[in-house]
């Protein structure tokens, strides 16, 4: 993000879209401190008055964190789905160690067939595994 300069004490502004990268990561947004345990502004945040003090100038940090899987356990009763997503890199292969407890869409859509447990894995893009434990219930 570039400097926004200029901007006025008691008006809403928007952040400026963040526009760096870092190889193998996932932006998440910025915070006012390094280490991430400031206060916290989405990409784009409308904001108002980032310090108390009028004229005072503020930092933002970006905070990053590895690509993930939306869930890392999960409970379906039979006959339900729920979608498996990879955050920060694609789909490649999806696999399951039960078919006959859930199957996996190459989508990564989880449909509960029977009672019991199963891992789904999905292989993401950037070569890596992601796991999610289903259980489904009656």
């Amino acid at each position: 993000m570039s400097n926004q300069t200029g901007l006025k004490y008691n008006t809403t502004y928007s952040l400026l879209s963040n526009a760096y990268k870092r190889t193998g990561y996932v932006f998440t947004g910025w915070n006012t401190k390094k280490d991430g345990s400031g206060k916290v502004y989405t990409n784009k945040a409308q904001v108002k008055n980032l310090t108390a003090t009028n004229g005072k100038t503020v930092t933002l940090y970006a905070q990053w964190r590895l690509p993930y899987i939306n869930a890392t356990s999960k409970t379906l009763y039979v006959g339900k789905t729920y979608t498996l997503k990879l955050v920060g890199t694609t789909i490649n292969s999806v696999a399951t160690s039960d078919s006959t407890v859930a199957r996996v869409s190459k989508a990564g859509v989880v449909t509960a067939k029977n009672p019991g447990k199963t891992t789904i894995t999905l292989k993401g893009a950037n070569g890596k595994s992601y796991k999610c434990v289903v259980t489904v219930k009656e």
